[in-house]
């Protein structure tokens, strides 16, 4: 049976590689958007540089917000809607890049799957926080 510290400690490292991985892909909607305003769907109104950076700022204030432990609750579950936020630009990307060498293929395809233990893992941060 696994202790209430040691469920706390493995909440803080995978809260740490979660926020690590938001705030550098957050970083990098600033550094180069435009593979990232491709993927934006169409059908949503408006500039998608406007959804890139607005993604981008999501990503680096939860990231950070998930390092303290006094916001790491609400952190953790913003973390997960985040996820299931961007889900349909992951879809949008899978659709767009059908046509593409099949390595291409095969990473947009891979990134639909990944977005549940990314989910599940905001949400265990959220329990065990």
């Amino acid at each position: 049976m696994t202790t209430p510290g040691a469920q706390r400690d493995g909440s803080q490292t995978a809260a740490y590689r979660i926020a690590a991985m938001l705030m550098g892909i957050g970083t990098v909607h600033f550094l180069a958007p435009k593979p990232f305003d491709t993927i934006v769907p169409a059908e949503l109104p408006g500039d998608p540089r406007l959804y890139t950076y607005a993604s981008g700022v999501a990503e680096v204030s939860i990231g950070a917000l998930l390092l303290p432990r006094r916001t790491r609750r609400v952190a953790a579950l913003a973390a997960a809607l985040l996820f299931v936020g961007v889900f349909p630009a992951n879809v949008n990307m899978v659709r767009l890049w059908w046509d593409k060498p099949w390595p291409m293929r095969v990473a947009a395809l891979a990134r639909l799957p990944l977005q549940i233990p990314m989910i599940t893992t905001a949400l265990n941060i959220r329990r065990n926080s």
